[in-house]
């Protein structure tokens, strides 16, 4: 079985073991396109089959959070300003709890709302650059980040997952999105080729196009490869 299920996560289970459970279900490999930590839940897509070559498209999308911040202290118009002063480009360590490397990287904040200041808390909307943590932002403007809530994976949001009590109980329910339906969520060119183009592609002949950044190749309505500035990324014949 081949497809992708847009999930709700729950707290208190890991991405990786939910993600198991799921492909033991479904009999097939599965994967997920980022890892949320155990006390954190909200949006995430599970791929099955061959469409486990296709979460890193996905997992360069940028990353929509809800976060409570708790401060040691009544919140004032000083943390406020600070928080604030995060968006653009951040330096950041990974946190200890991260297992990639705990170098310095340079993250974006692209946009920050500011829904309520709750005595020592503030609670906000934050759009960010894939690979940006909330936990580190948190620590830079002195708070602790009490929750944490992932509500879209670039423009995938919330409305379309599905809790996976409901996969569980009813798998035949659940609607296994196809590759071509979620192309449109990747945020890249779509080409149709023709049939002698196509035979050069399931053949690894290069093609000749002036392409820049990525692209989808179509034949017969069905995404056959993906390339970045004309290189073959993925194949999927």
């Amino acid at each position: 079985m081949n497809g992708i299920l847009i999930v709700d996560k729950p707290t208190n289970i890991l991405s990786h073991d939910l993600t198991a459970k799921i492909g033991r279900l479904y009999n097939t490999k599965a994967g997920h396109s980022g890892t949320l930590d155990p006390n954190v839940g909200g949006v995430m897509l599970i791929a099955l089959g061959r469409y486990t070559r296709l979460l890193r498209f996905f997992t360069r999308l940028d990353k929509t959070y809800i976060c409570l911040a708790k401060f040691d202290h009544k919140v004032n118009e000083l943390d406020i300003k600070r928080l604030k002063s995060k968006i653009g480009k951040n330096a950041q360590i990974p946190p200890l709890q991260s297992a990639v490397a705990k170098r310095l990287r340079y993250r974006e904040l692209y946009e920050l709302e500011i829904l309520e200041v709750l005595n020592d808390r503030i609670l906000f909307k934050a759009r960010v650059e894939s690979g940006y943590y909330m936990r580190v932002l948190n620590e830079q403007i002195g708070a602790k980040m009490e929750d944490l809530r992932r509500i879209a994976i670039g423009d995938i949001d919330e409305s379309m997952s599905v809790n996976p009590y409901r996969i569980f109980t009813n798998p035949k329910s659940i609607r296994i999105y196809s590759i071509e339906e979620m192309f449109p969520y990747l945020r890249m060119s779509r080409i149709d080729i023709d049939e002698i183009t196509y035979k050069k592609v399931i053949h690894g002949v290069r093609l000749n196009m002036n392409i820049r950044g990525y692209a989808g190749l179509f034949y017969d309505n069905k995404l056959v490869a993906i390339i970045k500035d004309g290189e073959y990324q993925v194949v999927l014949t």
